[in-house]
């Protein structure tokens, strides 16, 4: 069944934004069900020499080590692995890719992991979108029917279609699930429609699991006092509440309240500074209330500008600083609303990691406003996406 290149370059190339076509090449090996083992190309398929008897009925498990995924293909499927380099404006990635062919279907399963570059204004309903379009491009395709759905937490898109390719007619279904940085999809095809809904298709896309990734999703948090709520990662754990007082320049004593979840992984928190009535939110009172917080945590200044959330002046600021020995990067937003200066920031290892899209996520979750006060931290499934990321030290008074 030569479908699998046009199939499975098209939506990789759209998911990861490049413009450039994938080039088509010769087909990776097949086989038959039932059959030891064929190859149209002369390759031996990955693990599975000739010599090697049929796999037990179950089918061949492909589970990569420190790859985070496993899938099940069907007995008699003999998947061949290939890496397909994909040409984007960031410059060249590599798709990981495993296929299987038979004389009328083939199943594919692949990932890629996506650079910063692309990622930027990009999210998770972006990613699995431009997948899904791109498998239906390289085909000419026409969707009969979506699903959103959910994998450990994780947004995915699920699409059935039809289409052809070089004259001849051909069904597919794609799963897309983006586990940033990472784009996994799972792809089958066949010569007839019934094929799609079969059994031996849906037990493959039925085995695709995630595999020593943290499920993900948001604890949103409330704080009436406050005038704001945020919706911190799920696994992160509950933050914890700090009331202090600072010094801020030019007015004294300053209520300070932060909220603080740390993890191996990283250090995020969110509260506010609350400002007397007779200070006015100019420059001048943002450099106070940014300097106020730096020195609670000890923190130097490495940069800022001014931003403004939902018609509210603010600043963002980007500072370092170490703790217990251990060196951090962090950034944080100041925004005006309601007598107050609202702080979101994040703790982490390096600057990259400043740029991670839980990180994102979390800092854009912020509602300021009144807020109703139902007791306790709420939580809730995600909207976008979330990641693994090195540890970052804990902050002081968490």
């Amino acid at each position: 069944m030569r479908l699998v290149t046009l199939v499975v370059c098209a939506p990789l190339a759209a998911a990861l934004l490049a413009a450039p076509a994938c080039k088509k090449d010769a087909p990776p090996p097949s086989a038959e069900e039932g059959s030891a083992t064929s190859s149209t190309t002369g390759a031996t398929p990955e693990d599975a020499p000739p010599e090697e008897p049929p796999p037990p009925p179950a089918g061949r498990l492909i589970a990569p080590e420190g790859e985070h995924f496993e899938v099940r293909f069907p007995a008699g499927y003999y998947p061949s692995k290939a890496d397909q380099p994909i040409p984007t404006a960031a410059g060249e990635l590599k798709a990981v890719v495993w296929t299987a062919e038979g004389s009328t279907d083939a199943f594919v399963t692949s990932f890629t992991d996506m650079p910063k570059e692309l990622l930027a204004g990009s999210n998770a309903e972006t990613m699995v979108r431009n997948a899904a379009n791109g498998a239906l491009g390289g085909i000419g395709g026409t969707s009969d029917k979506e699903e959103h759905f959910k994998l450990e937490g994780y947004p995915g898109l699920r699409v059935w279609y039809h289409g052809a390719i070089e004259g001849q007619p051909v069904y597919g279904r794609i799963d897309a699930v983006f586990v940033p940085p990472r784009l996994y999809q799972t792809i089958y095809l066949a010569d007839n429609a019934g094929a799609v809904r079969g059994k031996r298709a849906t037990d493959f896309f039925d085995s695709f699991r995630l595999v020593g990734v943290e499920p993900y999703g948001v604890r949103v948090v409330k704080v009436p006092d406050g005038g704001f709520e945020i919706a911190f990662p799920a696994s992160y754990p509950e933050p914890t509440r700090s009331d202090d007082d600072v010094d801020v320049a030019g007015v004294g004593k300053m209520k300070y309240v932060m909220f603080m979840s740390t993890t191996p992984k990283g250090a995020v928190g969110a509260g506010y500074m609350a400002m007397p009535p007779e200070v006015e939110m100019n420059d001048a009172a943002f450099d106070n209330g940014r300097d106020g917080m730096l020195k609670s945590m000890g923190a130097t200044l490495a940069g800022e500008e001014k931003i403004e959330r939902d018609g509210r002046a603010g600043r963002a600021v980007r500072f370092k600083g170490e703790l217990e020995g251990q060196a951090y990067e962090g950034k944080a937003e100041l925004v005006a609303g309601d007598g107050r200066v609202h702080i979101v920031l994040a703790l982490t290892p390096s600057v990259e990691q400043l740029e991670d899209a839980q990180v994102t996520d979390y800092f854009a979750s912020l509602k300021i406003g009144p807020v109703a006060d139902d007791g306790a931290a709420k939580d809730a499934a995600p909207t976008e996406e979330a990641a693994e990321e090195p540890a970052a030290p804990a902050p002081k008074g968490d």
